[in-house]
């Protein structure tokens, strides 16, 4: 005797296709580590430095995400060089 499963068609069909996109969406590259390191590796550069030369943060910053493969997001006018918000870059 077949027993047939309580769980509906359409739900069977599409648990594994929701299974994999969340899989797929936690293994996708964010900028959060990336953007972190950035920020680091600049502090350090800039530690002991005169205003001026802290004053090119910004720009040394977006250059580090630029060099890992991401580029400011257009458009959003929070989204300016320097800018410490993950969601600013995109690859």
């Amino acid at each position: 005797m077949r027993r047939e499963s309580t769980m509906p068609h359409a739900l069977r069909t599409a648990l594994p296709l929701v299974a994999m996109m969340l899989g797929l969406a936690a293994c996708s590259p964010t900028p959060d580590a990336d953007l972190w390191d950035c920020q680091l590796s600049v502090q350090k550069d800039n530690a002991g430095r005169s205003e001026a030369d802290v004053a090119e943060r910004g720009h040394s910053i977006t250059a580090c995400m630029s060099a890992r493969g991401y580029h400011l997001k257009s458009g959003d006018p929070k989204c300016l060089p320097g800018a410490v918000t993950p969601h600013c870059y995109v690859k």
